[in-house]
């Protein structure tokens, strides 16, 4: 894995539609954490984009989300490699269209977190 922006840096920002595929995306090139190169729009986020093993609990967070009324949250998760474990902040919020003020997307933040994947684990399982 190569290093990112620093221990508490962001590792990237995505837009998704409903489905997951990706509609935006901004992330420094060489976060091949990320499994993708540049170009993922158009691209299904969690099983073309992501490149970890544990990425359907994101999954299944982000349909949570989804079926929740509420306008965002955050939580911690550790992204599970073959070798490595990384903690991560994950911010999700609804994005809305300016006429209508309806949710048109969903904004994914990652960023790399300070915390101990032990810590992690032991404290995000409120989905």
């Amino acid at each position: 894995m190569a290093e990112t922006t620093g221990q508490d840096g962001s590792l990237g920002i995505f837009e998704l539609a409903d489905d997951g595929t990706v509609s935006y995306a901004s992330f420094e090139q060489s976060d091949s954490w990320l499994g993708a190169e540049q170009d993922i729009n158009g691209r299904d986020f969690f099983s073309e984009v992501l490149g970890f093993s544990n990425v359907s609990d994101l999954r299944r967070r982000f349909e949570n989300f989804k079926a929740e009324a509420i306008p965002a949250c955050s939580f911690d998760f550790v992204c599970q490699f073959q070798h490595q474990a990384v903690p991560v902040r994950v911010l999700l919020a609804r994005l809305c269209d300016r006429r209508g003020n309806q949710p048109t997307s969903i904004l994914v933040h990652l960023r790399r977190s300070s915390a101990t994947p032990s810590a992690i684990s032991a404290s995000t399982e409120r989905f």
